[in-house]
């Protein structure tokens, strides 16, 4: 291609992250069928070597769908080891979730319902409410020298695209990114390992830094959205062709900086499959006043499913698979609830989802109500007024089910990591996310 290759990236090292012959995850492995999230995620398993795909399973079409989920490569079985009592002690710790499932491994106490709260605080969750400093997040985390690279990278790789092009690949990725999914996956590396950001690793970061600017640039289309961050969206700047091409190009030249690593390939390849058939669940399920457990299906692959392929990039197995999920369900609701309180913080749309009737997460709880019901299943009119007040109804309880969201993943970064702590970092960062 006309960009910077994965060679021009690693220019001047003797290797560049090629897959060792013989070595796991050097072929196309057959994934196999993947875990439940226990506790709020829901991740139905996929068979092996079949498309994804939406059936209709008993329930008619308003049952859950299936043959949602991550296939596993041979790299995925987490590494066996003792399982230390303290972080067995912490997930036993929380209450239960709606739809009566509980934080993994919690024990319900006496006389518990399902929906009802536990004492978040038991699993420090608490915490997570306070301000956050105002140190830049890759400071706390120390991965500033990682950020660095990635950046450089990025800007290496742009201006050697193609002249036709630059411009809007310009726009798109170097103005104001978070490069939070990056960040992640240098975290999860260091949470398992004291060795610095290997070369394969940075390239998967890259790509995938391309990959998620292709779904901001879909979903901006899909939404209509013309700003973004304060600034004109791709499509709105330059016109709704070029978008979708830059849309294309950046796939293209992510696949192209991972081409000699069969792993990182793989593991992308499905990402764009899942967030395809995620996009369009969520499209087909609009105006449906469905319930929790079809937000945690679309939440966990959407978002869940970018920060799940983040922490498999980051340790090169899957052994932190199920904190990326739960982390990027709450991502996913903490954006819900942003948008329904007018936050900035992630850059949503929340009046492109009350318009479209998309499911989220304070509307799959507002929904119970027959009344609330009636009018998300109807056309707005006069009543977008009513029902956003509706939604904001919602988000006392829409706190409560992140608090357990975020001890979930609290509690399974300490099972799996032999370093936590900057995972945690992340997690609180994230749920302050949705106070705006």
């Amino acid at each position: 291609m006309a960009g910077l290759s994965r060679r021009g990236l690693l220019a001047g090292r003797t290797s560049r992250g090629r897959a060792r012959r013989g070595a796991p995850g050097a072929g196309r492995v057959p994934g196999t069928r993947g875990a439940r999230v226990r506790g709020v995620g829901v991740a139905p398993a996929r068979p092996d070597r079949r498309e994804p795909r939406v059936g209709r399973p008993r329930g008619g079409a308003n049952a859950l769908p299936l043959g949602l989920g991550a296939r596993r490569t041979a790299r995925d079985a987490p590494p066996r080891r003792p399982v230390r009592s303290r972080p067995r002690a912490a997930a036993r710790t929380g209450g239960g979730c709606h739809d009566g499932v509980g934080v993994p491994g919690a024990r319900r106490p006496s006389g518990h319902r399902a929906g009802t709260t536990a004492g978040p605080a038991r699993n420090g969750v608490t915490r997570l409410r306070r301000p956050l400093p105002p140190e830049p997040l890759s400071r706390r985390l120390r991965v500033d020298d990682e950020l660095k690279r990635l950046r450089t990278y990025v800007t290496a790789w742009t201006e050697q695209s193609h002249r036709e092009i630059k411009a809007l690949l310009r726009w798109q990725l170097l103005s104001s990114s978070k490069s939070f999914r990056p960040l992640t996956i240098f975290v999860c590396h260091h949470s398992v390992s004291a060795t610095p950001v290997p070369p394969p690793v940075m390239l998967s970061a890259v790509a995938l830094e391309l990959f998620h600017n292709v779904s901001l640039v879909v979903d901006d289309l899909l939404d209509r959205s013309r700003y973004r961050r304060g600034r004109l969206t791709l499509h709105c700047r330059f016109g709704t062709l070029p978008a979708w091409m830059a849309a294309g190009y950046l796939t293209a030249g992510g696949f192209d900086l991972v081409a000699d690593d069969a792993y990182a390939s793989q593991l992308l390849g499905q990402l764009m499959q899942r967030l395809a058939v995620a996009e369009c669940l969520q499209w087909r399920l609009r105006r449906r006043p469905l319930g929790l457990r079809y937000w945690e299906a679309i939440a966990a692959e959407d978002t869940g499913s970018m920060f799940e392929i983040c922490a498999r990039l980051g340790t090169r197995d899957g052994r932190l698979g199920k904190f990326g999920r739960l982390l990027g369900m709450l991502y996913h609701g903490c954006d819900d609830v942003a948008d329904v309180r007018g936050a900035a913080a992630l850059g949503g749309g929340g009046k492109e989802d009350l318009r479209d009737g998309i499911l989220t997460l304070p509307a799959a709880i507002a929904v119970r109500d027959p009344a609330t019901a009636a009018l998300f299943r109807g056309p707005l009119d006069g009543n977008a007024k009513l029902l956003k007040a509706r939604l904001a109804g919602a988000l006392v309880e829409a706190d409560r089910y992140l608090d357990r969201l975020a001890g979930a993943a609290i509690a399974e970064a300490r099972r799996r990591a032999a370093h936590p702590q900057p995972l945690l970092t992340l997690v609180r960062q994230t749920r302050a996310l949705s106070a705006g």
